[in-house]
């Protein structure tokens, strides 16, 4: 880590800075088995969180309230978090 903060601390000085503060965290997908590595280090959950509640308040438009925005955010990861824990496993913890 100190040699990437070194080369690249002119380049990228925010990054570098992040970098020192959160390496250790940056790592911690190591404490879960080997096979959970890749999905527990990507973002493609949030990805896809994200691009379902785009697709569905695209939908819908215009809200008569900032409350009924959130209501249907709401119930989007509400279902997500439904299909996730009933349906096929996306990490399977034994």
């Amino acid at each position: 880590m100190k040699k990437i903060v070194e080369d690249y601390g002119d380049k990228a000085e925010k990054f570098c800075n992040w970098l020192e503060e959160n390496f250790i965290e940056g790592l911690t997908f190591y404490d879960y088995p080997e096979a959970h590595w890749k999905k527990i280090r990507t973002v493609n959950p949030v990805e896809r969180i994200n691009r379902e509640q785009k697709r569905r308040t695209r939908v819908a438009g215009l809200f008569p309230s900032i409350a009924s925005c959130e209501r249907l955010v709401i119930s989007i990861g509400i279902r997500i978090h439904e299909e996730w824990a009933v349906e096929k496993k996306y990490l399977i913890m034994e």
